[in-house]
């Protein structure tokens, strides 16, 4: 088998992109989001893409012009500095252990299909088999993907085309009042909720080295699953809120709505094929991205250098086994998941804003590489969607920390001192493997 068939295709990537914005988001996030913005539920999903895509536009030129393993954290090391790069790299590897909360609400809808099955044992099972498909190969994990995504998608499809015909009145697309019941400002209030439900693309860029033709792929996947999805979470929505009255969906998941339109047999495939899948995706995805920014900084000397070890598919399989027994550690021993996705929530609102710094000063530092990109915006609206990438992630944070607790709060600030006392100490003491390191064969993307 060439190099090259074992490499990430347009298709592969659309699968892993189009996985990981589809999880538990749609189930969840709807019914909240019905309660605040009434029938505006289909225009908040479709303004929450176009947030998104906002975002996306700067890091998919960023990931065209310097297609590389680790993507967002070689980013942000290359254009705002090695420690500030570490730092932003141990927030997306705090914020990963989130992923046992997803495999225990795989384990929580089987249950609900099989009484008296073990969710702990259910949770501890789909975690196993997706990192198994990872520690194989990324491709065949993409391969996986593809499948569940396909059937993910066909659940969605139902859902739509048997909802839709149940939906007596449409004028509520069109009218404002019904749109906006709430008021604007409570509307965006669901549109900032939905962007979490319509995340996910951006992670395309932790595996570039990995991919066809990274300069035109990258970009065309992370844009268009975020459409692909944006379209169908936008009709899905259509069914949520026009098929039973606002007071049986509000604040409920889409199961609700799923009763009222199948037929049992096709309740059943709604929820194993669209529920649970959409989690086993996100879960299979996020095993994918995790390890590369961890190697990439093996490679440079932050961490121990036997983390560099990739097995023969390219796999960290050492970096990979330490998320996976750390994610099956929460689920085996019931630990306090709520707590665990609170500091995943604090740390990753830490970092939302670094990545927009980093893709101005990209602009600022390498308008070469910027000139290489397979897509160009105008310079002057380039800064101008970095601008707003920065406003919405800090209105994102804003909106997010008054949930944090204490404990939460305490856990941040020790998080916040340790990190930079160590980045000071290994760059002054442990950084040998800095000047070898072969992220970049290139010099071009030297700074």
């Amino acid at each position: 088998m060439n190099e090259s068939s074992k490499k990430l295709g347009f298709w592969d990537c659309m699968g892993i992109g189009i996985g990981q914005i589809i999880g538990s988001g749609i189930m969840v996030f709807t019914g909240l989001v019905i309660g605040m913005t009434g029938y505006g539920v289909p225009w908040a999903f479709l303004a929450a893409a176009l947030v998104v895509i906002i975002q996306i536009i700067p890091q998919a030129i960023q990931s065209s012009a310097m297609p590389v393993r680790g993507g967002s954290y070689v980013y942000v090391k290359e254009f705002l500095g090695k420690k500030i790069g570490f730092f932003y790299l141990c927030t997306t590897v705090l914020s990963s252990c989130i992923i046992a909360s997803m495999a225990i609400s795989f384990g929580e809808y089987t249950a609900a299909l099989i009484p008296g099955a073990s969710v702990t044992l259910v949770a501890f099972i789909i975690l196993t088999i997706c990192y198994a498909l990872n520690v194989i190969g990324l491709k065949t994990a993409a391969k996986a993907q593809n499948i569940m995504v396909a059937c993910l998608m066909l659940a969605l499809f139902l859902f739509i085309a048997f909802g839709i015909t149940k939906v007596d009145d449409f004028t509520f697309l069109a009218d404002p009042e019904r749109i906006f019941p709430n008021g604007f400002g409570s509307f965006f209030g669901g549109v900032t909720l939905l962007t979490f439900a319509t995340q996910g693309a951006k992670f395309l860029m932790e595996n570039g080295d990995q991919v066809e033709d990274p300069g035109r792929t990258l970009p065309k996947a992370m844009i268009g699953s975020t459409i692909v999805v944006a379209v169908f979470y936008a009709f899905t929505a259509i069914v949520a809120v026009g098929v039973l009255p606002l007071e049986q969906t509000a604040g409920q998941s889409l199961v609700n709505t799923a009763k009222a339109i199948f037929p049992s047999w096709i309740y059943i495939f709604f929820v194993v094929g669209g529920a649970m899948f959409a989690l086993a995706t996100t879960l299979n995805g996020s095993f994918a991205w995790m390890p590369q920014g961890l190697h990439v900084a093996a490679m440079e000397g932050w961490i121990h250098p036997v983390f560099k070890k990739t097995n023969k598919a390219g796999v960290p399989w050492l970096l990979l086994t330490i998320f996976y027994a750390i994610n099956a550690f929460i689920i085996l021993t019931d630990a306090d998941v709520s707590f665990i996705s609170l500091l995943g929530t604090g740390v990753t609102m830490i970092a939302n804003v670094i990545p927009a710094l980093a893709c101005v000063t990209f602009l600022q530092r390498r308008p070469d590489l910027y000139e290489k990109s397979a897509i160009k915006v105008p310079k002057p609206l380039y800064y101008v969607l970095c601008v707003i990438f920065i406003i919405v992630a800090l209105y994102l944070s804003s909106r997010n920390f008054a949930k944090l607790t204490p404990a939460v709060w305490a856990a941040l600030a020790a998080f916040c001192v340790i990190v930079p006392v160590y980045s000071i100490h290994q760059e002054k003491n442990s950084m040998p493997e800095r000047k070898n390191n072969n992220l970049c064969p290139e010099k071009k993307f030297s700074i």
